[in-house]
Formats: structure tokens, C-alpha cells, sequence
């Protein structure tokens, strides 16, 4: 699944487990687990607060080494 491009700049909601599930399903299937380990980390450390969901792709690039996914042209 690419990602909405529409969506990068909305901020991403660390309460809505969707939202969690949404990136992480952005993400090839090999690297949704180390995705989502991420992003739980990143909510109970308080890394990840007040984000965009492009600010969330960056820091998961940052944290794991996996690109950011790529955009879907009609998003």
C-alpha cells in the first residue's frame, strides 16, 4: 500500500489504533512489525507527539533505517 499524499500533512493520532495501522500498512508486509515496534516505542517515550504523518515517516526512517514509503500519485 503507497501512502496518501493528501494525509502527510494532517497530524497523526497516537490515541486511534487505526491511524497506527494505516502507516504501518503503508509499509512493505517484511517490514510492518519493526514499524509498528516503532511507532509503540516512539507513543510510550513520548517521541511521537504532535506529529505529521510525513514527520512520522521521517522519524521512522530515522529510528529503523527504512525509507519513507512511497507516495501514491493520485494521493
Amino acid at each position: 500500500m503507497s501512502r496518501d499524499l493528501s494525509r502527510d500533512q494532517d497530524l497523526f493520532n497516537r490515541s486511534e489504533k487505526w491511524e497506527t495501522g494505516y502507516v504501518v500498512g503503508c509499509y512493505p508486509e517484511e517490514d510492518r512489525q519493526t514499524v509498528r515496534d516503532a511507532i509503540k516505542k516512539g507513543i510510550e517515550s513520548d517521541a511521537i507527539k504532535n506529529m505529521t504523518h510525513l514527520e512520522l515517516y521521517n522519524w521512522i526512517e530515522e529510528e529503523t533505517g527504512l525509507p519513507v514509503p512511497v507516495a501514491n500519485p493520485r494521493g
